[in-house]
């Protein structure tokens, strides 16, 4: 229970370098999982996790109003749950892309209840009292907890499921499956590598035309 909450306060504080503060990278789901593996006994399991999100998420680009999944979420999820409810690294991974994905969600929801801030924020300069502080550490706080919760809540409801519920009946299907996603992934970036090649080959020919 220590470790979950630690864990995901760790990941509240890290997910602002997604859109709020740093950019260093730190969110990244290859290092997530390797630190988030590390803090619950299991680092191998947290970086075979990380990178195969890391990969898999890279076809994602953040455009216009698309939220893309959260593959720091994904991948602090999915390694809390195999550290504490499954031991199966299989059916952590499937169901830490999924809470990546529904993350996604509330991202879009965090966002527009900000843009809702700009009134507030225009009558405050047009006053000559715009506290800047504040809606700063405001919005990074709300940023940081809701991740903090949503990684908390997710890895708490399975913890307390596998007390009831039988799931090791699903580990052939989930093994089964997470062996094939390292070789569907790099045939896709295989596939999108040559695309992007063979795509400025053709912007080549044209400029030398």
């Amino acid at each position: 229970m220590t470790r979950i909450i630690i864990s995901a306060l760790i990941g509240g504080i890290f997910h602002l370098d997604n859109v709020q503060f740093g950019q260093f990278f730190i969110s990244r789901p290859s290092f997530m999982g390797v630190l988030i593996g590390c803090l619950n006994g299991c680092p191998i399991q947290g970086a075979i996790v990380g990178i195969l999100i890391e990969l898999i998420y890279s076809d994602f680009p953040p455009l216009g109003e698309v939220v893309p999944p959260n593959g720091l979420i994904a991948a602090s999820i999915a390694v809390l749950l195999y550290a504490h409810s499954f031991q199966n690294v299989s059916l952590a991974f499937f169901i830490g892309i999924f809470a990546g994905a529904v993350y996604s969600k509330v991202e879009f929801v965090l966002r527009k209840k900000r843009s809702a801030w700009n009134a507030k924020m225009e009558t405050e300069i047009n006053e000559n009292h715009f506290e800047i502080n504040y809606w700063i550490v405001k919005s990074l706080v709300t940023e940081s907890v809701t991740a903090a919760v949503f990684i908390t809540i997710f890895a708490l409801i399975f913890k307390i499921a596998v007390k009831f519920c039988d799931f090791s009946r699903v580990f052939p299907i989930t093994d089964l499956a997470f062996s094939l996603v390292p070789w569907i992934v790099l045939t896709a970036l295989i596939l999108k590598f040559k695309k992007q090649v063979v795509r400025s080959k053709r912007q080549e020919a044209r400029g030398k035309r």
